[in-house]
């Protein structure tokens, strides 16, 4: 009867195991992420497996493989990964980037106006892959855990966009704390002849009277915003805000406006009583300054320079000993009698041929306004001169010139501009004077120039540098023409200076030299 009882209740075991098993196959699928069920047998009642068979499902998970934003966020909810994407980049982003100029540490802002930032796709994809979870699992058996299927590896990025024109808004007000604007070539008035000294200038021709000097211009300083733009442009879009350097760029001045020395040397022309003819001509740029410019005066000795030409012209090589004396006496000294004998040089013999052809050349070049009739000592004429169609003493201004030896400042300095480019290879005595002059033989004349005795005219106004110059002098006019080497930029000066009667040698020394300064200052500025 026993047995009978024993039986009865292992059957009663089997049957209960067996409704177990079936019941377990209609239970919701459990928690794949959660730890698997201990199984039967293992110190887990049939009660507490039923029951924990019946919890609810955990909260869902990303797959392990997902990233957004450079973050992990495989195995966290919803909540867990927004929070981290909210907390490792978002917020950076929101966050200043800082700035250093000129020094000063600065923040430049980073608010949703400047940098937008849209996470909604990174969200919507969670939201997406969290909609039908958990994956499917495989078929549960008794004692057997929920295993999730294989996540493939995903990376959304993090959708960012910077306002170009909110980020330019907030550079040009940066900008404008920050800039300082050039300041322009600017004059001033010497009362003393203190800085004149200092520069090796000496002033005794200022007679105690002020003089006007250029003040070099001064360069500013900005921000290269287009630099800026681009710098921070592609530093808002990062999480890590490390500080960005950005640099001040120097602002050139404007270049030195010749008008300015042209005001400046009418202002001083005022002050003289004289009739003043001026040309100034700029070798590196090539812009001139004319006043009077056009105005015909003697020529006096100055127009020697196309005397020393012409006889290059006419030779077929280096000059001989006697040509090259009287070459040196006429450019240094303002020998007549060496120019005498250098104009027949300049016509194979026969001196009115000589100045006939130096007066053709130069209407050649364009100067039509010189001319020398005859020799210095009153010798014959060339025929034509003065030349037919142009009345003796026309110009801008009326001067009494010298009937048979005229010229112009223009004329003058026109021609010294086109010997130095001679000098360097070019320009148009290479051109119209093809096979008679040479670029050695317009260095060597400019040399000869360069030796000059004269110092008491365009010399005297500038400091202890090379002049390559022709001065020249009589009762009424006085005048200097000449090539200026200065530190701050080569350039040609042609003064002439008339005064009815008698003009004073000292006075005009004076003058001349006070106008050669302001020239001298304004290509180098204090």
């Amino acid at each position: 009867m026993k047995r009978w009882y024993e039986r009865g209740l292992f059957l009663v075991f089997l049957l209960a195991i067996g409704l177990i098993g079936m019941l377990s196959r209609s239970l919701p699928p459990a928690d794949p992420w959660s730890r698997p069920l201990a199984p039967v047998g293992r110190g887990l009642s049939t009660r507490a497996y039923l029951a924990r068979s019946y919890v609810r499902p955990a909260e869902p998970r990303l797959p392990a493989g997902f990233a957004a934003a450079g973050l992990p966020l495989g195995g966290l909810t919803l909540a867990e990964a927004w929070a981290r994407l909210e907390q490792q980049r978002i917020a950076p982003l929101r966050q200043p980037l800082p700035l250093r100029l000129a020094g000063e540490p600065l923040l430049f802002d980073a608010s949703a106006a400047v940098l937008q930032i849209d996470a909604a796709p990174i969200h919507e994809r969670m939201v997406e892959l969290l909609r039908d979870w958990p994956p499917h699992p495989r078929a549960i058996y008794l004692g057997s855990g929920l295993e999730p299927a294989a996540a493939a590896h995903e990376h959304v990025p993090l959708a960012l966009a910077v306002d170009e024109a909110a980020v330019r808004e907030e550079l040009a007000a940066l900008a404008g704390r920050f800039r300082q604007d050039p300041v322009s070539l600017t004059t001033t008035t010497l009362t003393t002849g203190t800085v004149l000294a200092d520069l090796g200038v000496d002033p005794y021709w200022m007679d105690g009277q002020p003089v006007v000097a250029f003040v070099a211009p001064v360069p500013g300083w900005g921000l290269d915003e287009e630099a800026a733009l681009a710098a921070i442009t592609a530093a808002l879009p990062r999480w890590r805000r490390e500080p960005l350097t950005l640099t001040l760029q120097e602002i050139a001045p404007p270049e030195p406006d010749m008008a300015l020395l042209e005001a400046a040397l009418r202002g001083q022309l005022e002050e003289i009583p004289a009739v003043v003819g001026i040309l100034v001509h700029d070798l590196r740029t090539g812009g001139e300054v004319a006043v009077h410019a056009r105005t015909v005066f003697s020529g006096a000795s100055v127009i020697k320079i196309a005397i020393l030409l012409q006889a290059y012209r006419t030779l077929d090589g280096p000059p001989g000993a006697a040509v090259a004396r009287d070459l040196e006496s006429m450019m240094i000294n303002s020998d007549n009698a060496a120019a005498n004998r250098l104009m027949a040089v300049g016509g194979e013999g026969d001196a009115p041929r000589g100045l006939q052809r130096m007066a053709e050349m130069l209407r050649l070049l364009g100067l039509p306004d010189s001319f020398l009739c005859n020799t210095y000592d009153g010798g014959p004429r060339w025929p034509g001169c003065p030349p037919a169609g142009r009345p003796a003493g026309a110009g801008e201004m009326e001067t009494d010139p010298d009937e048979v030896l005229q010229t112009t400042p223009r004329d003058m300095g026109l021609l010294l501009v086109y010997l130095y480019e001679c000098a360097a290879g070019r320009g148009p005595l290479l051109e119209e004077l093809a096979g008679e002059v040479t670029a050695r033989e317009c260095q060597d004349m400019v040399a000869l120039m360069r030796r000059n005795a004269d110092v008491n005219r365009l010399v005297s106004g500038v400091p202890d540098i090379p002049v390559a110059h022709k001065s020249g002098w009589i009762d009424d006019m006085k005048a200097d023409a000449g090539i200026v080497f200065s530190p701050g930029g080569d350039y040609v000066v042609s003064i002439f200076i008339w005064q009815e009667g008698i003009l004073s040698e000292r006075e005009s020394s004076h003058w001349i030299a006070r106008l050669s300064w302001i020239v001298y200052s304004f290509f180098n500025p204090l």
